[in-house]
């Protein structure tokens, strides 16, 4: 929402906030890393053991959300430029590839990891298409650095410089109503 939001404010800047977001997305995700590989550990020792196709699985869609991160933030800015109908075009795309691959797979006998490849293939194929299809986006508003403002240093998110309270009665409207004039 943040990058739609903002990048249809400032369309000038959309591709250093794409940046800026697609690094945080990233970033997130690396630092979840430890966290799942802590759990599958745990889950390891503690319990059945998972066999190694279900931990390269695991791996294989983990590695699929890098591409799928970057076409989050791409379909942001077609939202953000008033262009819906190509990221829904290109979601068609991605379910009959998905759909098409998964079988093949299934049916070649690879199994659970060839199901995660297939996700990997119809990711980097989804961003293939969105990336060719925002090159007109993007390259008339290179030039800006990345915004790495997205949240500060303590973790709360940066206040819009023209943010206004509401007023209460907008907030409230039941809570404010004058009293009666015929009570009394």
């Amino acid at each position: 929402m943040y990058l739609i939001r903002e990048a249809g404010r400032l369309r000038e800047q959309a591709a250093a906030l794409f940046s800026g977001t697609t690094l945080f997305r990233l970033i997130l995700a690396g630092a979840a890393i430890p966290l799942l590989l802590a759990f599958l550990l745990i889950r390891q020792a503690l319990s059945d053991p998972l066999s190694g196709d279900v931990l390269l699985t695991i791996a294989l869609f983990y590695v699929g959300l890098i591409p799928g991160s970057f076409s989050k933030g791409l379909t942001s800015l077609y939202y953000a430029f008033d262009r819906a109908e190509y990221p829904a075009m290109v979601t068609s795309l991605t379910t009959i590839s998905k759909v098409t691959g998964g079988v093949i797979a299934l049916m070649v006998g690879w199994g659970i990891v060839g199901l995660a490849a297939v996700s990997i293939v119809t990711n980097l194929i989804t961003l293939g298409v969105l990336l060719w299809g925002a090159r007109d986006i993007l390259r008339t508003t290179r030039g800006a650095r990345p915004d790495l403002t997205v949240v500060r240093l303590d973790g709360r998110p940066e206040p819009a410089a023209d943010a206004q309270p509401l007023p209460r009665h907008r907030v409230f409207p039941d809570r404010h109503r004058h009293p009666r004039s015929d009570e009394g």
